[in-house]
């Protein structure tokens, strides 16, 4: 299988900025969305009862529905601030290598491990440490395997899972981020692409919750 990219392509795809912005959305899950989520759930659903008992136009139909237009203006507020602070920095955002490690095909789910450092290229890195993972055993007594391995564990392959770091004593003192990948995104002719790979494919970080593959853009370059 082939493993190559070409790291003069990707310094040049990082250097540029405009391709960027199509991923300089705010993050649906950023936890400052959490408030104004709850004010238009329990606001519309107080109106939905409201509305069954035939109160809307009472003084709580009134209240419930200022509730819900408080929500929804400081959702947007949230939504626009959040989206202009990540395009202030996209140009510093890197482009990085990542590899799948394990994977739920039945639901297109892919563990990808993936650093944003100056190894960020290194797919001899990124190798390694799958090797590592594939070695750890079921009845291991390692910590650092144990970490990683419940991380891995099939039952949580329908869960996304955030980037998280794995332990640095297990990665050799690299600091390697794990996420999960949603492949069911992605078209067959670039999940071949990743497949005759190796498993290894172009993300952007741009923070925690946002790592999109962007092999089309590296194609592009």
């Amino acid at each position: 299988m082939m493993t190559h990219y070409d790291v003069t392509k990707l310094e040049h795809l990082e250097r540029k900025t405009d391709w960027k912005k199509n991923y300089a959305h705010f993050a649906s899950g950023n936890k400052l969305l959490l408030a104004p989520t709850l004010l238009i759930a329990i606001g519309g659903l107080t109106l939905f009862l409201l509305n069954k008992t035939r109160l809307l136009q009472s003084g709580y139909g009134l209240m419930a529905g200022l509730i819900t237009m408080a929500g929804v203006v400081l959702f947007v507020i949230i939504s626009v601030r959040g989206k202009k602070q990540v395009l202030e920095n996209i140009s510093q955002k890197p482009v990085c290598l990542a590899k799948i490690i394990r994977s739920n095909e039945q639901q297109q789910v892919y563990y990808g491990i993936f650093s944003t450092s100056d190894t960020r290229w290194d797919t001899a890195l990124l190798q390694h440490i799958s090797e590592r993972v594939g070695n750890i055993t079921a009845d291991t007594s390692n910590p650092d395997d144990k970490t990683v391995e419940r991380l891995l564990r099939t039952s949580q392959a329908n869960v996304p899972l955030q980037t998280c770091s794995l332990p640095a004593s297990f990665t050799g003192g690299h600091q390697i981020y794990l996420k999960s990948f949603d492949f069911s995104v992605l078209d067959e002719v670039t999940c071949d692409y990743i497949r005759h790979r190796n498993g290894i494919f172009p993300v952007l970080y741009v923070d925690n919750s946002n790592v999109p593959v962007v092999l089309k853009d590296y194609i592009t370059a």
